[in-house]
Order: C-alpha cells, then sequence, then structure tokens
C-alpha cells in the first residue's frame, strides 16, 4: 500500500508539472494595445484648392486608438479598434483662397478661423497574424464600423457664422501592425494604417437669411502610430 502511495503520488506530481509546463508554454491568444501618434490627410481631404468643392484643408493632426485582437487560429484572428482623430484646417491657405476668389484685399480675411475635423468610432474586421520570429508579429487587417465625425466651426473676428454639425459614416480602414514583445506579457506596437469615409453633414449658417444645406465630406488619413500593449 506505501508503495502504490507514493507511486501514486510521483504519477500526480509529474502530471502537475508537465500541465504547468504545457500551460507555460502556450501562447495567449489576446492582445490589447494603445497607440497614438500623426494623422496624415490625404488627397482631396487634404487639399487646398478652392475650386476643388471636396477639398478639406486638413493639417496633419493627430490620432489615438486602443486596439484588440483575438487569434482565433494559426495566422488568422480577429480585431476591434476605437479611435479618435483630430485634424487642424489650414486657415492661411483659406484666407487667401477666399480673397482671390472674391476679389477681396489681402489680409481683409484674417478673422476668419475654421477650426478642426475631428470623429471618433469603432471598427471590427478580419486579421492576418503572421509569426515572423519569436515574440515578433505582423498582422495585416480589413476593417469597417462606424464613426461619428463633426464640420468645424467657421467664425470672423470672433462671431460665429456656422456652427459645428456632427455626422454619421461607415469607414473602410485597413492596416498593418508590427508587434515585438519586450517580456513575456508586454509588448511594443507600430502601425501603419489609412481610413477613408464619407459622412453626411447639415450645415446651418445665417447671415441674411437661415441657410440649410446637407454636405458630404471625403475624409482620408493615413495615420502612423506606436505604443505598447499586452497579451493575454
Amino acid at each position: 500500500m506505501k508503495k502504490l502511495l507514493i507511486l501514486a503520488t510521483a504519477l500526480l506530481v509529474c502530471g502537475a508539472l508537465q500541465a504547468q509546463g504545457s500551460k507555460e508554454k502556450m501562447n495567449p491568444k489576446s492582445f490589447l494595445a494603445f497607440h497614438a501618434g500623426p494623422s496624415l490627410p490625404m488627397g482631396d481631404f487634404h487639399s487646398k484648392s478652392f475650386d476643388n468643392a471636396d477639398a478639406g484643408f486638413a493639417k496633419t493632426g493627430y490620432t489615438l486608438n486602443l486596439s484588440y485582437g483575438y487569434q482565433l487560429m494559426e495566422n488568422f484572428g480577429l480585431m476591434a479598434s476605437v479611435f479618435y482623430n483630430n485634424n487642424k484646417l489650414n486657415n492661411v491657405a483659406i484666407q487667401e483662397q477666399m480673397e482671390a476668389a472674391f476679389d477681396a484685399e489681402p489680409g481683409s480675411l484674417n478673422g476668419l478661423k475654421l477650426d478642426h475635423w475631428k470623429w471618433y468610432g469603432l471598427t471590427v474586421g478580419p486579421a492576418l497574424m503572421k509569426e515572423l520570429a519569436p515574440d515578433l508579429y505582423l498582422d495585416i487587417r480589413v476593417m469597417t464600423g462606424i464613426v461619428n465625425a463633426n464640420t468645424p466651426a467657421i467664425t470672423f473676428q470672433g462671431q460665429k457664422l456656422v456652427s459645428e454639425d456632427w455626422g454619421l459614416g461607415i469607414p473602410l480602414q485597413a492596416g498593418v501592425d508590427l508587434r515585438a514583445g519586450i517580456s513575456k506579457k508586454v509588448f511594443v506596437f507600430a502601425n501603419i494604417e489609412y481610413l477613408y469615409m464619407k459622412p453626411k453633414f447639415k450645415v446651418e449658417y445665417n447671415i441674411d437669411e437661415l441657410v440649410s444645406e446637407t454636405i458630404k465630406q471625403k475624409m482620408s488619413v493615413v495615420n502612423l502610430t506606436g505604443g505598447l500593449g499586452i497579451r493575454f
């Protein structure tokens, strides 16, 4: 009996050690990363031409992003992203273009100010997750979801001419991530992504009379971000 108890105990201990070893070798399937960086306007959104009806006059801004990923199987997973963007407008270009369009004296519209484009949203989608080396992963993802964006408020010499308006849009977001482990659970995160959307806005202004106009604005940016993440 004593020998049987010793043997059973030995088997239990060995089994526990093997299970613990297997658990330690398992890679975490989920990760969460916070990353931030510059947001570069592209195409019509960056255009400074008054002749371009889709010109956004957007300048380089910034983005804040929280990304979650889950590896469903080898080399494939799902990702979700919550983000915020803010891009100021090129007021100097706007003033110069409008002065030229209305044949006004240079500097006569210096008091004209437009504050910013901004938006926040949520996207989800599939991702290719490839292990390039131990603790080094590459993610390629295509995502969509919903964004709430706003138009800039317009003031002249401190007087508000046009209030901001919020509008919903469905974005297309595609990106490439690089995750490099610096400890068992912590990694550094680098990302480049492209986002495009065309939300609808209702713009109202009152100069001689109240006028309401519905517009769609093409908005496209390339975001370059970096940050930290955890695996769990």
